[in-house]
């Protein structure tokens, strides 16, 4: 038989521990809070810095540092609705990344945020000119044809993005946020085996990948989601730029990941059976998750 004084030990051990949860439970409610009034307050400024870049790097693309044969004409329609793409898709990057903060951006993080964008999208194009990076592309077996400036490339930015991969991964798995950060990417994957799936249906030919430097650097960046860390908040910064100057030199073709011979007259019914089948399927996920 326990006595009663020992009753009353457990009983305070098992308050303690209700109090622990619950300040644990309040703590994750007010970081979830923070995160969302933070991300709100900053995100102005953000997409103030990616009209910047953008521009910059406009000016630097119709400029004689950049071959005419490495960008897209440059037109008033390209020059206006490439940075409404860019506001579409920065925004929506943002916005779909859960970012973590543990306090406010300070003003000196801001600036230097912008000054690391600049330094992502102006880099990334000047990289471009290098006469042994020019031909350097993710399609195929890629691997088999770099050459000794491209593996020095490879080496130079890959490594410190995957010491950084790593710091991330460490840091997100002691946080407990290493699932939210894979649902994101694998969010961003699902939607594009979906448009897979959608070309092979439509019957397109010769379907093979090409990861344009946009897609790598944009998805990429939503693993970057710990704010609490400088060098992943200037990481992010670099990774937005190349995404910018991408859109910038390219157009919204930039994240067209799966590309094909021909682009094949769509049939009606094939239209009408896949509107069909995503229909019942979508009406379906909402009888047994909403």
């Amino acid at each position: 038989m326990e006595s009663e004084d020992d009753m009353s030990t457990i009983s305070l051990l098992d308050d303690k521990d209700e109090k622990k949860n619950y300040k644990t439970i309040n703590d994750l409610l007010i970081e979830d809070e923070l995160n969302i009034t933070e991300k709100s307050r900053i995100t102005p400024y953000l997409m103030g810095i990616y009209t910047s870049v953008y521009l910059f790097c406009e000016t630097l693309q119709n400029s004689d540092l950049i071959s005419k044969s490495h960008h897209e004409p440059i037109t008033v329609y390209s020059y206006c609705y490439n940075l409404f793409f860019i506001w579409l898709v920065c925004y929506s990057l943002i916005n779909y990344d859960y970012i973590f903060f543990k306090k406010k951006m300070t003003i000196c993080q801001i600036y230097l945020y912008f000054i690391f964008c600049l330094v992502g999208g102006l880099g990334f194009a000047l990289l471009g000119e290098v006469p042994g990076l020019q031909n350097f592309v993710f399609q195929g077996d890629w691997w088999k044809h770099l050459n000794m400036a491209e593996i020095i490339a490879f080496v130079l930015i890959g490594c410190p993005i995957l010491v950084m991969f790593i710091l991330e991964l460490k840091h997100s798995f002691e946080e407990k946020r290493m699932t939210k950060q894979l649902a994101m990417i694998s969010g961003v994957f699902g939607a594009y085996f979906f448009l897979l799936i959608l070309m092979i249906s439509n019957q397109a030919q010769d379907v093979h990948y090409h990861v344009h430097h946009a897609i790598f650097a944009g998805v990429l960046s939503l693993w970057f989601m710990d704010w609490d860390l400088n060098y992943i908040i200037f990481l992010h910064a670099i990774l937005m730029g190349v995404v910018i100057e991408g859109i910038n030199f390219y157009g919204i073709t930039e994240f067209y990941l799966f590309l094909c011979k021909n682009s094949a007259v769509l049939s009606t019914t094939v239209l009408f059976l896949l509107g069909t089948v995503w229909s019942l399927f979508f009406i379906i996920l909402i009888m047994v998750s909403f």
